[in-house]
């Protein structure tokens, strides 16, 4: 995410609408997300990045959040068996200036990005 907000990476793809995005992920075999939130769903998204991470595969989708800085949803496809600390309830972490929240939804985890404040995130996963 670093690399992206740095400028250090490029998009694989770009799109005002995230539903273009999530086809475009679909439609190359890349992990997406099956709905995304609602308070998500409703910003302007800018583009899609996907790589490899410890051999699975992952994506990145940064959105425009209406003070104009970004959130990023990050979403790997995981078996059964790994992964079960990750729970179904989003957890929130501080970590420095970004804050994060994690859960999983199936053979999905998503982690949620921005910085700022877990109260600032929060308002993105209802």
């Amino acid at each position: 995410i670093s690399s992206l907000v740095r400028q250090q990476s490029s998009f694989d793809a770009q799109s005002h609408d995230a539903g273009e995005l999530l086809a475009w992920l679909r439609a190359n075999h890349a992990p997406a997300a099956q709905k995304l939130p609602d308070n998500l769903a409703k910003l302007s998204s800018l583009g899609c990045k996907t790589f490899l991470w410890n051999g699975n595969p992952v994506s990145v989708i940064c959105f425009t959040r209406p003070d104009g800085r970004l959130i990023h949803l990050v979403t790997i496809t995981v078996s059964a068996a790994s992964e079960r600390a990750i729970k179904p309830e989003a957890n929130l972490i501080q970590q420095g200036h970004w804050a994060t929240a994690t859960w999983r939804e199936g053979d999905r985890v998503y982690m949620l990005a921005l910085e700022g404040s877990p109260d600032q995130l929060r308002n993105y996963l209802l």
